[in-house]
């Protein structure tokens, strides 16, 4: 496995890479004055340590999060939606490739088995999603939106995109380590 990082292509060697926060790495293409351009050789690289500009930058993404879950929490009460239920809903419609499932929705929700089931239980009573078998697998229970689900989720996501494109040029700066 290879990577580009600031020091050239870097590709890990040996199932000991990376443990204990040293990464042993053969650096290809370095450019260091009287060496050649292909050298190759084996480096350790410590992570460096962050500097007053690092700090401000994760300071201020996690601000920008804070805000962000901020607005997302109001924008769900408004919606008669708890925090946890909006975010049950967005990641049982988001589910790709096959039907979200219980144990889908925990882990996508970093939350325990019987949590999620109590979630569903809520949600299902309140209207919001529907309950079926897995027709190949009977123990799976497939979780899908009802229609008045699906359009308090099609109006929560709107302003939610708008939100995330107000928000989009400052953590541009901060995910591209411009000054801020």
């Amino acid at each position: 496995m290879a990577d580009s990082g600031p020091y050239g292509m870097v590709g890990h060697t040996g199932a000991r890479a990376g443990q204990c926060g040293i990464c042993h790495v053969v650096i290809f293409s370095l450019e260091v004055r009287n060496t050649s351009y292909h050298d190759i050789s084996l480096a350790t690289v410590m992570p460096r340590r962050p500097d007053q500009q690092d700090y401000r930058r994760l300071s201020e993404f996690r601000y920008l999060i804070r805000r962000f879950l901020e607005f997302s929490e109001a924008a769900a009460a408004r919606a008669g939606l708890t925090p946890r239920q909006h975010q049950a809903l967005l990641a049982i419609k988001g589910a790709q490739d096959s039907p979200a499932t219980i144990g889908y929705l925990a882990e996508r929700l970093r939350i325990r088995h019987h949590s999620a089931v109590e979630l569903v239980d809520r949600l299902a009573e309140a209207g919001l999603i529907e309950r079926s078998r897995d027709p190949q697998d009977r123990r799976r229970v497939c979780l899908r939106l009802t229609k008045a689900a699906e359009a308090k989720l099609a109006k929560l996501s709107a302003s939610h995109l708008q939100e995330l494109a107000r928000l989009r040029p400052t953590l541009l700066e901060l995910l591209d380590h411009r000054p801020i």
